[in-house]
């Protein structure tokens, strides 16, 4: 009779470990498709079709190194930042999302390790909607990506940023495809030099596994 109750006990706790096993298991799931992507989507972390990328450089902007930092009468009040136009803002509705903002003369740099699953690096970049054409004639960002030092870039491009359009730009990791490099971005007022109005967002900087 004992020997019953010891085995009755015994598949009783496995059935208790395996339930527990899986409601984790559930609670898991519903963590990774439903609660972590209404964060990051409510964050602007996710790339243009609203999927979680490999790596998000709106989420990991608190980590980069950045050059030309200043306190500015400009959205965010810093020359460059991390900025959210929310529905508070006096802009189109589809312009209300979370960005990176930057103005000539400044940059922001981090080494990563891409790994062989980061295939490309893209955004979106535009002029902020409070700028017209008439007050600006574009800016232009640079994007580095070094294991060394600049002067020997795996990669560099150079996209004109202008107003009223957000320019999508896709750069091919192939060069860096296992390395670890140093990927820096920064801005500048453009081959013309004037920086009026030059107040630049990035929108949906990731980088995915997907050509």
């Amino acid at each position: 009779m004992r020997q019953v109750r010891v085995k009755n006990s015994k598949k009783t706790i496995l059935f208790t470990i395996v339930g527990v096993l899986a409601v984790l298991y559930v609670c898991y799931l519903i963590g990774q498709n439903i609660v972590l992507p209404k964060r990051m989507a409510k964050e602007g972390y996710l790339d243009e079709n609203g999927n979680i990328p490999e790596y998000s450089i709106l989420q990991d902007f608190v980590n980069y190194e950045l050059v030309g930092e200043e306190d500015s009468d400009v959205p965010g009040g810093k020359t460059i930042s991390k900025l959210k136009i929310g529905e508070d803002s006096d802009v189109e509705d589809s312009w209300r999302d979370s960005y990176i903002f930057m103005m000539p003369g400044t940059s922001m740099a981090k080494t990563i390790k891409f790994v062989p699953s980061y295939k490309k690096l893209s955004f979106y970049c535009g002029i902020h909607p409070w700028i017209q054409k008439d007050i600006t004639d574009g800016a232009r960002l640079t994007i580095t990506i070094y294991s060394k030092d600049k002067e020997h870039a795996e990669i560099e491009e150079k996209v004109q940023v202008d107003a009223e359009e957000m320019k999508k730009v896709v750069i091919d990791l192939v060069d860096v495809k296992g390395k670890s490099a140093t990927l820096e971005i920064s801005c500048d007022g453009g081959s013309a030099g004037d920086e009026s109005g030059d107040w630049v967002l990035i929108r949906y900087p990731v980088v995915s596994n997907a050509l």
